[in-house]
């Protein structure tokens, strides 16, 4: 992953409310002589400033680079598709993928509460059961779901 995607990563994540408490130190990680927006380096300059002002900085420095902020569905979209990416490529599990998911608080979102009730009905029935055969049938089911979502390009 490059420095772009991974801003790109931290964007969403700040524009779904999430301050990461390292901001300061993840936008250290963006600036280089290429890459030096003014309010990244103000960032940078005042990491004791409250997580108000750090976000409203950050992003004003994604506009000082060109992008557009994100809504916070089409946020959630990308965060949701990088989830069910990570399940597939078996980066995480489908359980881990379901608890972030379940975490996230995407079900506030109309546009994504049927696709994702499926998640945590299996994480339960993960959670719940002693019996191999089951969880396995129940992460296979989360990992399908996430193939199929994927495949209808909502995601």
């Amino acid at each position: 992953m490059n420095k772009f995607d991974e801003l790109r990563r931290l964007l969403d994540q700040i524009v779904l409310g999430e301050i990461p408490d390292n901001l300061s130190n993840r936008v250290f990680e963006f600036v280089d002589e290429d890459c030096q927006p003014e309010s990244f380096l103000q960032i940078i300059i005042h990491s004791d400033s409250d997580s108000v002002c750090k976000k409203e900085l950050f992003l004003r420095g994604i506009k000082e680079l060109g992008w557009e902020i994100p809504t916070p569905v089409e946020a959630a979209r990308r965060h949701l598709r990088r989830i069910f990416e990570s399940i597939l490529a078996e980066e995480i599990s489908p359980y881990e993928g379901a608890l972030l998911i379940e975490k996230g608080h995407y079900y506030h979102f109309p546009e994504f509460e049927n696709d994702l009730s499926l998640f945590g009905t299996c994480a339960l029935e993960i959670d719940w059961n002693d019996d191999i055969k089951a969880i396995a049938y129940y992460q296979k089911m989360i990992a399908v779901h996430c193939h199929s979502l994927l495949k209808t390009g909502t995601y």
